[in-house]
């Protein structure tokens, strides 16, 4: 993994462009705000959609059940739409959690270089 200590706003950008970084955000025109942005980028940053995924899992795997069992499917057709409406749903949410994730990441890089053109 590579470590770059970002020191520029348009230094930003790699951060977008390489997903493997470990970075130290010191912007002097930040001042004492620093960690505050490094906090914020690295949250988004790092995301992995783990969380949303397994929430999406859970919620896809309980929903294909019910339906299954009150449309009185049998046991085998009813794990069989648990499974599948699960695997759905978690990619689904994951997916989604990282297309926010990375828009976020965007959206600060945006602020930051807009506070520090000023």
């Amino acid at each position: 993994m590579k470590h770059y200590i970002i020191r520029q706003p348009k230094d930003l950008e790699l951060l977008l462009q390489d997903d493997n970084l470990h970075f130290e955000l010191a912007i002097d025109q930040l001042g004492l705000d620093n960690s505050f942005w490094q906090e914020e980028l690295s949250k988004e940053y790092d995301e992995c959609g783990c969380d949303a995924g397994a929430i999406g899992l859970l919620v896809g795997l309980a929903i294909g059940v019910a339906i299954a069992w009150l449309a009185m499917l049998s046991w085998w057709q009813i794990v069989g739409a648990g499974v599948l409406t699960g695997a759905l749903s978690l990619v689904i949410a994951k997916m989604t959690r990282l297309a926010i994730a990375r828009s976020r990441l965007e959206s600060f890089i945006g602020q930051i270089q807009s506070l520090t053109t000023d």
